[in-house]
């Protein structure tokens, strides 16, 4: 797990990453960019999701904290390389997706 600024987050969209939006179950899933994959926080803990292997991923929360364990749970499953985003969502407010 590695995390990463705006610039390589940019880059990884370009190169086809997956993005991985990680929220409280009890709040429903907004803002989902296109193509983007939403899943809660207790899922990932229950190990419920079935990821594209081989395949980067980008994973975002709202401050970037929980995206950085959740990251690194994808990667011990055998996901990835997993990137968190510096700043989460909130670090992508006001640029072009």
């Amino acid at each position: 797990m590695e995390r990463i600024g705006l610039e390589r987050y940019h880059e990884f969209l370009r190169r086809g990453a997956l993005v991985i939006v990680v929220q409280d179950e009890t709040r429903p899933f907004s803002g989902l960019f296109p193509g983007a994959v939403g899943l809660s926080w207790s899922r990932i803990r229950r190990g419920e999701y079935d990821l594209p292997r081989g395949r980067p991923l980008l994973v975002l929360c709202d401050e970037g904290r929980l995206s950085m364990i959740a990251a690194l749970y994808f990667e011990a499953d055998g996901y990835g390389p997993a990137y968190a985003l510096e700043g989460g969502r909130r670090a992508l407010e006001g640029t072009v997706l």
